[in-house]
């Protein structure tokens, strides 16, 4: 018995070892599984969670917005907008405190992130081969404090919405269209498109073209072939046609030549024809009044006003042109002036890019003189975007002022002056705009030939007529 108690103790030992790692090995399996049961029930809880907050999404703080004043009423409708078609992502406009601003100055703004909505180049001159910058980049952008992954959606909206109101519109203007005496003449033995068809290529593509129709359009007289007292055959509209002309100016001391009657012949002309005039009309409520066209969305305004004697005025009760008091034919007239200027600000108020028409100066003058200078600033304080002279049967120069364009004079485009170079040379303005913001402008110099004809100039010839432009201009 004493030998075989050994062998119990060792059996013994043996099986309570076994016990002892059976137990570890039901608590390790039991520790795995609550472990694998608790995963589970984890996953399942946040799963549960992330369906429940789809279901029932918690409201995002609103985006806080800043906008600069001079584009907010281009960017506050679009922001209103949004809003309302993305109700996730609501947006709230603040002038303190936002962590956005869209801007056109963002080197002032100390943000991180920026991105571009809308790319508005700097307004350059162009002209046989010449470049001047004038104004500065106008660019859009929005900037922001932080990465936003909803700020992705925002600027995507923004930069659809502006690229809408700002199209790309292209805008030609010329000087002045006198189709009597020898211009007549040629139009009698060579058609009506004679005077107009070499030049036409050149302008009548734009979306706008604006001239200064300095001639009634009437056949109730036959055109004398001498004289200063103009008239052309109604057909003299083909060629306007051909050019692409869209808006006349009626504004000058030759339109009103043979009469209220052949003046509103003339209106009713271009009216069948479907070419818009200002400056002019059947009372003075209607010459006074401005032109507003819409082109791609934009609004174009165009004012224009006569200061050369010899016209019929308009008044309340006859036919004439708007008249406008200033020297060499008249004393200045401070309360023209502030009409004038009234009339710009209501224009500007209205939105779009404003065009002012002024027919002055003495003639063959290459220089304008104190009181066109004070008059096109006065027009550009207003609001005036650009001023377009006529009337000295030359060019004279031109002028950057305060974000405004001024074109003294375009001088000629068709009358029949063959005495000196400077009445046969003119400019033709061709522009661009980004909807009412104007981005480029290119001078098109030309020479007139055969009494009537313009011809548009390129190398030697045309860089000699920019570079005596240029060099009188202050640009």
């Amino acid at each position: 018995m004493e030998s075989a108690n050994p062998g119990m103790r060792r059996t013994t030992r043996l099986r309570y070892r076994r016990r002892r790692r059976l137990l570890w090995l039901e608590s390790l399996l039991l520790a795995l599984v609550l472990v694998t049961l608790s995963s589970l029930l984890f996953v399942f809880l946040v799963i549960h969670r992330e369906r429940e907050a789809e279901s029932n999404p918690q409201p995002l703080p609103p985006i806080q917005v800043a906008v600069d004043r001079e584009i907010a009423e281009e960017v506050l409708p679009l922001l209103r907008d949004y809003g309302e078609t993305h109700p996730q992502d609501s947006v709230q406009v603040v002038e303190e405190g936002a962590s956005i601003v869209v801007t056109r100055n963002p080197l002032l703004i100390f943000m991180p992130h920026r991105v571009e909505l809308l790319h508005v180049p700097p307004l350059k001159l162009q002209a046989a081969g010449r470049e001047i910058v004038l104004g500065p980049e106008k660019s859009i952008w929005l900037c922001s404090e932080r990465e936003d992954p909803r700020l992705d959606a925002l600027a995507s909206w923004l930069a659809e919405g502006l690229a809408r109101l700002y199209p790309e519109i292209t805008f030609n203007a010329v000087g002045d269209i006198i189709p009597g005496r020898k211009v007549a003449m040629r139009m009698a033995e060579k058609g009506f498109l004679y005077p107009f068809e070499a030049v036409a290529p050149y302008i009548r593509d734009a979306d706008l073209v604006y001239a200064d129709l300095e001639c009634p359009l009437s056949d109730r007289y036959a055109p004398p072939y001498k004289g200063t007292d103009f008239i052309a055959p109604s057909r003299t509209v083909e060629g306007l046609k051909a050019c692409g002309i869209d808006v006349v100016s009626l504004a000058n001391n030759h339109s009103t030549n043979f009469g209220p009657a052949a003046f509103t012949d003339t209106l009713k002309l271009l009216v069948e024809k479907g070419i818009a005039y200002v400056g002019g009309g059947r009372d003075a409520q209607e010459a006074y009044s401005p032109l507003s066209l819409e082109i791609k969305g934009t609004r174009i305004t165009f004012l224009s006003y006569n200061a050369i004697a010899g016209s019929i005025n308009a008044t309340s009760q006859r036919p004439g042109v708007a008249w406008f008091d200033m020297w060499p034919y008249a004393a200045d007239d401070p309360e023209d002036l502030a009409a004038m200027q009234e009339a710009v600000r209501k224009a500007k108020r209205e939105g779009g890019f404003v065009v002012v028409g002024f027919h002055w100066s003495e003639e063959y003058k290459r220089l304008p003189n104190p009181s066109m200078r004070k008059v096109a600033h006065a027009a550009c304080d207003a609001g005036a975007d650009m001023v377009i002279g006529t009337h000295p049967h030359c060019i004279q120069s031109l002028e950057w002022y305060g974000g405004s364009f001024i074109a003294y004079s375009l001088g000629n485009f068709v009358f029949d002056q063959m005495f000196a170079d400077y009445t046969r040379q003119g400019i033709i303005l061709r522009c661009r705009l980004m909807g009412s913001e104007l981005v480029e402008i290119e001078l098109l110099p030309y020479l007139i030939h055969d009494y009537c004809r313009p011809v548009v100039l390129d190398g030697a010839s045309a860089r000699n007529i920019v570079g005596s432009l240029l060099s009188i201009s202050d640009l």
